[in-house]
């Protein structure tokens, strides 16, 4: 048998609360995928963060395009 991982999708995920559930996160064995509008903050927390199933995407969701 095999156990999937849990996955969750984290907006602003940056910083501030966002950034600290994902980290609350993966302490618990989740898969990530982190959403920011920020590239440099985004890669910074990715740097942080240092988990190979944190996947980061750049969007910003106040775009209705986005």
């Amino acid at each position: 048998m095999t156990l999937s991982r849990k996955s969750a999708l984290i907006t602003g995920s940056s910083s501030g609360i966002g950034f600290a559930y994902a980290n609350y996160l993966l302490e618990q064995g989740w898969s990530l995928d982190l959403v920011s509008h920020d590239r440099e903050r985004s890669e910074q927390a990715e740097k942080r963060l240092n988990n190979p199933t944190v996947k980061s995407h750049l969007f910003d969701l106040s775009q209705p395009n986005q």
